[in-house]
């Protein structure tokens, strides 16, 4: 098989693969000599911590079901490459993490928007991903057949064009059964909306006429007995905003009134799928079991990385000059106009020099510590070997 490139790892969906679960100091043995090898159960050492056998096979898991189908999941699960690319990038999260606790760059009114973002995710892991299936070979060459000339335009052959069309398919089934499931939870629920005509709390809400004194005052929603105000959808749209868009883009909307419209309207049902779903996992008793507690604290510390990257390297990375940008349309061998594709190529062009600047980062930051592996653990076991021979 052909192994997953690190930078492709460090860079996959949200981090995902920065698991974090290994990166608890009270995590496994607790082991912190710096001067004893790494043997037996010790998977790796960074400085005076030791990731065991156990809290590393766990992080594996967890990444092969975030980020690949069962089948992807079963053909990486043995792949001693990918395993060696998986734990290179776990202390890197390790490594990460302590950079964020030094450089605060991470607000504690962030997390809150992680935490509730997380029990969504969690919600669409449980209830919503087990349901979507893989689309049959009929319908994929439909596809494809449909959109040839496309596909080739762009370079793809057809095993290409498959991997862009199954994806499609699963959003489009994901997005449908989510929608399904949401209006079970709304069937399900005791909801109220603040859009009574004379009062409409909503409206004024959005529309901007609300003072902001009265945000406190004004309820939005409520579900049972829980309230939730103009000031709590505020406070999450602006830290949404701010982990997305930096400080600027948090300016530009409180100095524009049609933003705070748009934006308003956009996330108040974004906001309240979180805050259904929030609820559901308090009345399925998901909070309290351990499988969901591993999961937030998953997420967490991959948003927290993610936003790390983006504030400290991204966000340093210059738009292409011209001559950078069609020498690097030249080197692609693109059909299209070079006028036709410019802005996309702009944006490509620009994330690939963030994954190199990435790749630097993670090597650099490697480099300055202690780091030792036990490169016993990716031996197959003698049994398994003695079985390959005789194949």
């Amino acid at each position: 098989m052909k192994s997953v490139s690190l930078l492709k790892l460090l860079l996959l969906s949200l981090l995902a693969l920065f698991t974090g679960i290994a990166c608890s100091k009270n995590a496994g043995t607790g082991t912190t000599d710096s001067k004893s090898p790494c043997t037996g159960d010790c998977v790796a050492k960074i400085e005076d911590y030791i990731l065991t056998k156990e809290e590393f096979n766990k992080a594996f898991d967890v990444l092969l079901k975030l980020n690949f189908t069962e089948g992807q999941g079963a053909l990486l699960k043995d792949d001693v490459e990918f395993k060696k690319q998986a734990l290179d990038n776990l202390i890197v999260q390790k490594l990460i993490l302590k950079e964020i606790e030094k450089s605060k760059v991470i607000k504690d009114s962030f997390i809150e928007v992680f935490n509730l973002m997380a029990v969504r995710q969690y919600f669409i892991q449980e209830k919503v991903l087990p349901k979507v299936d893989i689309p049959g070979d009929d319908l994929i060459t439909k596809k494809y057949n449909e959109f040839k000339k496309e596909f080739d335009k762009m370079g793809k052959n057809f095993d290409d064009a498959k991997k862009i069309l199954v994806a499609e398919y699963q959003r489009e089934k994901s997005a449908k059964i989510a929608s399904e499931e949401m209006n079970k939870l709304k069937m399900k629920n005791k909801i109220f909306m603040n859009d009574e005509f004379e009062t409409d709390g909503i409206k004024k809400y959005i529309e901007g006429s609300l003072k902001e004194a009265d945000f406190s005052k004004t309820w939005l929603i409520k579900i049972y007995d829980k309230v939730y105000n103009a000031s709590d959808l505020e406070t999450f749209i602006r830290n949404t905003i701010e982990i997305s868009y930096g400080p600027e883009g948090l300016k530009k909307y409180e100095g524009s009134e049609d933003m705070k419209k748009t934006l308003r309207y956009q996330m108040f049902n974004e906001y309240f799928s979180a805050v259904l779903v929030l609820k559901e996992a308090s009345d399925e008793g998901w909070l309290n079991n351990e499988k969901m507690k591993d999961f937030l604290d998953i997420y967490i510390k991959n948003a927290k990385t993610e936003l790390f990257v983006k504030y400290q390297l991204a966000s340093k990375i210059e738009e292409p000059t011209e001559k950078e940008l069609k020498a690097y349309y030249d080197s692609k061998k693109i059909k299209d106009p070079y006028n036709k594709v410019k802005a996309e190529l702009s944006s490509q062009y620009k994330a690939e020099m963030i994954k190199y600047k990435v790749a630097a980062y993670t090597e650099k930051i490697k480099n300055e510590r202690q780091i030792e592996i036990n490169d016993a653990f990716f031996e197959a076991p003698k049994d398994k070997k003695n079985e390959e021979v005789k194949k």
